[in-house]
This record gives C-alpha cells, sequence and structure tokens, in this order.
C-alpha cells in the first residue's frame, strides 16, 4: 500500500468539519493574543519553503493555527510544521491535512513526543542510546568514547517522523526513503522510529567510527541534504532490514522500566506523570497497540 493510501485511511470527515468551523475572526484573534505562538510558527513554515510553494505556505500556517486554537492542551510545537507540510503537498487540501494531522498526533502517539516538556524525551533518547549499545556496539563504544548521544542528534528524527529532511525549496518529488520509513510508521507507530534510527547509524557507521565529535555532528547535520535519501538501491536495503531491528514493545517496555529505575536511583532525576501515560499510551491500551506489530 502506498503512502497516500495509508495516510487516506487517516481521515476522519469529523475532523475536517471541525477545521471549517473555525472563523477568520477567531484566527485574527489568536494572532492577536497569541503573538509569540502564531510568530513561531510563521518562522518554522518560512523557513522550511523559502520562497516556493508561496500558496502551499499560507495553507500549511492556517492548519496550524486553527489545530493550534482546536488543541490548546497540546498548542503548536516545533517540528510540527514538518509533518503538516508534508501533508499539504499531498492532498492539496487544508481539512484533510488538518484531519490527518490531528489524527498522527492523537493515535500514534507524536502528543507525548511533541509536549512543550523537554524531560519527556529523555525516555527516548534512554531507548535509542540503548538499542545502538544493543545492534551497533561499536558505533556505540565509539560515541560514549566521544561523549556524543543520541539527545544531540535524534530529536528532529523523533519529532518530525524524519519529514524535516524535505527540502522544499526545488522539491520535485518526496524522497523515496523518506517514504519507506513513513509507511512503517503507519503501520507499527513510533516504535519504527527507532529503527528507521538504526538503519540510518548503520549506514553511515564507518565513517562515524572514523570522526571525532564535532566531525560526528557536522556529518549528521547535513544528513538532510544527503542524496541517501533518493538512493532507490538504499530504499531496498532498508526494506530488506524489517526484521534486523528488533525494538519490539517487550523490549522498549524493558527499557522503559530500567529508565524509571535509573530516575529513581538518581537525585537528578524525577518521573513525571506524563511518563508512565507515555508507557501506558504505547504498551498497554488495547485501542493504541492496534497500529503495533504483534510479538
Amino acid at each position: 500500500m502506498c503512502i497516500r493510501d495509508r495516510y487516506s485511511m487517516l481521515y476522519s470527515h469529523s475532523y475536517a468539519e471541525l477545521y471549517l468551523t473555525v472563523t477568520e475572526n477567531e484566527i485574527k484573534d489568536f494572532c492577536s493574543n497569541n503573538k509569540k505562538v502564531d510568530n513561531v510558527i510563521r518562522m518554522d513554515v518560512e523557513r522550511s519553503f523559502g520562497n516556493s510553494f508561496k500558496e502551499m505556505k499560507e495553507g500549511v500556517i492556517r492548519v496550524l493555527r486553527c489545530y493550534t486554537i482546536l488543541n490548546p492542551k497540546t498548542s503548536y510545537c516545533q517540528g510540527m510544521h514538518c509533518i503538516a507540510n508534508l501533508l499539504l503537498f499531498l492532498y492539496k487540501d487544508e481539512p484533510v491535512a488538518f484531519s490527518m494531522l490531528c489524527k498522527l498526533i492523537d493515535d500514534f502517539g507524536i502528543s507525548l513526543l511533541l509536549k512543550n516538556d523537554v524531560p519527556l524525551f529523555h525516555p527516548y533518547f534512554y531507548k535509542l542510546n540503548r538499542l545502538i549499545g544493543i545492534y551497533l556496539p561499536r558505533l556505540h563504544k565509539h560515541l560514549s568514547e566521544e561523549n556524543f548521544d543520541a539527545t544531540l542528534f535524534a530529536s528532529p528524527w523523533l519529532l518530525t517522523a524524519f519529514t524535516y529532511v524535505i527540502q522544499w525549496p526545488g522539491l520535485v518529488e518526496i524522497p523515496p526513503l523518506l517514504l519507506a520509513f513513513l509507511n512503517e510508521f503507519l503501520t507499527e507507530g513510533v516504535k519504527s522510529l527507532f529503527k528507521s534510527s538504526l538503519f540510518l547509524l548503520e549506514l553511515h557507521q564507518d565513517e562515524y567510527l572514523r570522526l571525532e565529535y564535532g566531525s560526528i555532528f557536522q556529518s549528521l547535520s547535513m544528513l538532510p541534504k544527503s542524496k541517501i535519501f533518493y538512493d532507490l538501491g538504499i530504499v531496498e536495503e532498508y526494506k530488506r532490514s524489517a526484521g534486523k531491528y528488533n525494538a519490539s514493545n517487550k523490549l522498549l517496555e524493558k527499557l522503559q522500566i530500567e529508565y524509571e529505575e535509573i530516575c529513581r536511583s538518581s537525585a537528578n532525576y524525577s518521573i513525571s506523570s506524563e511518563i508512565y501515560e507515555e508507557r501506558h499510551y504505547l504498551y498497554k491500551d488495547n485501542k493504541i497497540c492496534l497500529l503495533y506489530t504483534s510479538d
């Protein structure tokens, strides 16, 4: 099933109808009363598109403003624009893009990643670091020696489901490797992002093993401009690697428990209620588990 068909399964008439209830006066009031948030939305979208896709750019801004008006608890979080950009590009329809954005955030666990609370990222970084240690031990050892870990590079990968790699100015097609990542994300949910991360790191492992801290950081920062995202051979390699990285629900729950034990034993950490909510959300709720492959 292609990515467009998978996204279509997320479409909800109720969300689309909700989008249409937001009036121009409500949007004007939001812009006047929430200038800081609105400025961040506009700056993020402007930074993505530059001088290209001018009509779509305004559409993405409207979608994000409406989402923030209708979802004040989650509100707008940086990274959300990358997903909205892709959805509006695929469907050219604001209510549909809004509907799918809501479904992705609400049903796939992204809302937990998008909360404006940096400590909520800690368990995700911990899990990714541990998975690197399990599946890429040589790389993990080298990164540790360089004091380099997932906190330095994984935020945009997880926050945007890798959609940040799209280079909108001059875009001809959505990168095929990104589409492969997203297809798996729509099948397995957030845990697929760990698998995609491990694949990218292994792909560049030999290079990173030769580099020191600053050069590793620079190489990772250039990843969005890499040709690998358009290399069909690498896409096929990714598909063949499907069972290589066992980021199963069982393993992720075990790593979550490890993280919580570390938090309890350290005066520098505290476990918020959201972390327990996350654990329930990802592993225990039957309505959510259908988004993940069974273990």
